[in-house]
């Protein structure tokens, strides 16, 4: 079943592509070539320090039920997202228009937290904490604290043309991620295996890979973080009458179909490569699961494409986020009292700074709060299409006590609205 949703996936985003790609008009086939980056950018976007280490450490721990922890995995990690996504383009690739449906108070909250947690007091620090675990050997007796006000200083100045972020993405880092992995993918396939002898079951490994799929926080990544995307749509151009939003509803799931697709076929091979070689990575802390299964495949070579596959990991999951989080704050609160540069660089420091308290640390503090926003986050991006495509007028207000009551409440309001408009 978790197969033919992948082929689905893929097989979707490959026949909307070449229906793209076999266009008479110079103008589609530019658009084909830019979805095709943009797919590959939304991979890449996405594809952050979690997205290695919870496949990882989770088919390790279920051994030869990593197809059923891969099931979970994929519903909560790669069709959320892809959810995210569309919601979010549907409302211009704007979070703001998004979330403001929920009531101005919680929306300023809900905004603020999530913000917080791809900022600089969770993914960004974590992406650091990472990068330093797997380049250790290959920076000497460099401290955690100086290695990350040296990685913020970098970003900083990577950043600064945010323009050219997403092209750069399609266009070099995700290609480059895509080939480092694959090469250790196929490795991991042929070696000789070495599986856990301790059995887990089915139910089991498919309830932790959907918990463990939410602490990817990708859907955060796809909701906010659209708007990189929106822009070479050309989404603020458009007049979201019926016809369009059909279309980037149609645009946007061949970005997600492509970007999910990789992330599948990624996703299944760490999956299988690590409850292959479960034995390897026994005891193994987080941190260092990917570099010990690279030496373990591939000798002291392996060393060397875990800190490239990581480090650009980091180095784009840093970028992307770096930015979408300075932008709020400049936005929101800080617009009369510092510039974007200036709040884009204390964004990088601070996360640097947080990155001390290391990887676990730093999942165990957010852990409560992906727990009770998660779920309210996925009800509003299904909400949002349901409304936006069925009944292809603007939202009203839906509060948070609407989602918290679950269909039936999101059902009733609708009803409502609906008779309201028929009378």
């Amino acid at each position: 079943m978790v197969l033919l949703l992948v082929r689905l996936v893929v097989d979707y985003g490959t026949y909307s592509l070449v229906t793209f790609l076999l266009s008479s008009t110079r103008e589609d086939f530019f658009m084909s070539m830019v979805i095709v980056s943009l797919g590959l950018a939304f991979f890449t976007l996405l594809f952050g320090p979690g997205n290695i280490i919870y496949p990882l450490n989770l088919g390790a721990f279920v051994g030869s039920s990593w197809l059923y922890a891969f099931a979970g995995f994929f519903v909560t990690a790669v069709c959320v997202p892809i959810l995210g996504l569309v919601a979010s383009l549907l409302c211009r690739g704007s979070y703001k228009e998004a979330l403001r449906y929920l009531g101005s108070f919680p929306s300023t909250l809900i905004a603020c937290t999530c913000m917080l947690l791809i900022g600089p007091f969770c993914i960004l620090p974590r992406c650091i904490a990472l990068a330093y675990e797997v380049l250790k050997p290959y920076i000497g007796q460099t401290s955690l604290l100086t290695f990350s006000l040296c990685v913020a200083l970098g970003i900083f100045f990577a950043t600064l043309r945010k323009d050219y972020i997403m092209m750069f993405f399609g266009r070099f880092l995700g290609p480059m991620k895509l080939m480092l992995i694959s090469g250790l993918l196929v490795v991991g396939i042929f070696a000789e295996p070495h599986r856990a002898a301790v059995p887990v079951s089915a139910w089991t490994s498919f309830t932790k890979g959907i918990f463990d799929g939410y602490g990817t926080m990708d859907l955060l990544g796809s909701l906010f973080c659209a708007g990189l995307l929106a822009s070479q749509l050309g989404l603020d151009q458009k007049i979201l009458d019926k016809k369009n939003r059909w279309l980037i509803a149609r645009q946007a799931l061949i970005v997600g179909g492509i970007g999910g697709g990789f992330l599948s076929l990624v996703y299944a091979g760490f999956f299988y490569i690590a409850g292959r070689h479960a034995v390897m990575l026994a005891g193994v802390s987080h941190g260092d699961l990917f570099t010990v299964l690279a030496q373990g495949l591939l000798g002291s070579l392996g060393g060397m494409v875990a800190a490239g596959v990581v480090t650009l990991t980091c180095i784009t999951t840093l970028m992307a986020l770096s930015v979408i989080f300075a932008d709020y704050m400049q936005t929101t609160f800080l617009s009369h009292y510092s510039s974007h540069r200036i709040t884009l660089l204390g964004t990088l420091l601070v996360a640097g700074l947080m990155s001390n308290a290391g990887f676990g640390t730093i999942m165990q503090l957010v852990e409560p709060l992906i727990i009770i926003f998660y779920p309210l986050l996925v009800a509003l991006a299904l909400f949002i299409i349901a409304y936006k495509l069925v009944w292809q007028k603007d939202l009203p207000s839906v509060t948070a006590a609407n989602l918290d009551q679950g269909g039936f409440g999101v059902y009733n309001m609708i009803k409502n609205n609906q008779d309201s408009h028929n009378a």
